[in-house]
């Protein structure tokens, strides 16, 4: 079973999620799950990236040729990485920080 199984997102973009702070935890870990895979998922893109920027560099081309490749790779990758972040911190750490703050505010139950 992948991580990705184990995680369960019903009743996470709910109301009942809001419900009260047992739910709310588990929302909560349900979220800091999916940010661990993010960031396990990001360590084995940054291992492949490594892997292919040792193979450009082994090739029979210029250096000048390598270092602009590298170069356009390495700026497209920061693209890729920078617009995950920004989705992850629509979604995923919105979601959490409401929670925390309702949590931390003790809000369950005063809403009519």
């Amino acid at each position: 079973m992948s991580k990705v199984d184990a995680i369960s997102y019903e009743g996470l973009y709910t109301p009942q999620s809001y419900l009260d702070a047992r739910e709310a935890r588990r929302i909560i870990a349900q979220l800091e799950a999916v940010l661990e895979m993010e960031k396990s998922q990001e360590r084995a893109l940054d291992d492949i990236a490594e892997r292919y920027k040792t193979k450009i560099e082994s090739l029979d081309r210029s250096e000048e040729y390598k270092r602009k490749f590298l170069k356009g790779f390495d700026e497209g990758l920061d693209e890729v990485k920078t617009a995950i972040r920004k989705l992850e911190s629509i979604t995923v750490h919105a979601k959490a920080d409401l929670i925390a703050r309702t949590l931390s505010e003790n809000l369950f139950g005063e809403f009519p």
